[in-house]
């Protein structure tokens, strides 16, 4: 018996991995953007933080998936690490409520990438870190604001507004 023929088509085709990679680069430079707003963070809606929480998953699934097959370009291997530190960064917005510092976490996956990747890559995603991590100090200048939404009530009836035949003068 013969083997079977591969597909002529395949799935994963050269061209469709490098359009993937930009995309998957592409969608790494918008969480990052996103990221700065801190969508993780305890006073940000549910529906945030799931849709964020995805896209990261998602696209860090997606990034390894593509970075791990062969040939891999500089695309993919880019997304990867850009959505690695969005990983670490997501997990510091998470932890980092309750008190726990993420920048060691850092570090390491910097340090990491400077020996496995190269330099200019290692700093490539130093710089990604850095720009994360701005947020967080420059919280801490500003005071907090009041949360968007309707008043309370404080227990007493409001005054009654005025009309307008009750200010006319009377003739």
């Amino acid at each position: 018996m013969a083997d079977p023929r591969p597909p002529a088509d395949p799935v994963l085709d050269i061209r469709v991995r490098w359009r993937a990679g930009k995309v998957l680069l592409g969608l790494a430079g918008t969480l990052t953007l996103v990221a700065l707003v801190r969508p993780l963070a305890p006073w940000s809606p549910d529906w945030l933080k799931a849709g964020d929480a995805l896209l990261i998953g998602l696209g860090v699934t997606s990034a390894a998936l593509l970075a791990s097959l062969r040939g891999r370009k500089l695309p993919e291997t880019l997304a990867l690490q850009a959505f690695l530190v969005l990983s670490v960064d997501a997990l510091g917005q998470v932890i980092g409520a309750r008190g726990f510092p993420v920048w060691p976490l850092m570090t390491l996956l910097v340090a990491a990438l400077a020996v496995a990747e190269g330099l200019p890559l290692a700093l490539a995603v130093a710089g990604q870190a850095t720009l994360l991590a701005l947020p967080t100090p420059c919280a801490l200048s500003f005071p907090p604001c009041r949360r968007a939404g309707r008043r309370r009530s404080t227990g007493r009836r409001p005054l009654p507004r005025p009309s307008a035949t009750s200010l006319s003068p009377s003739p």
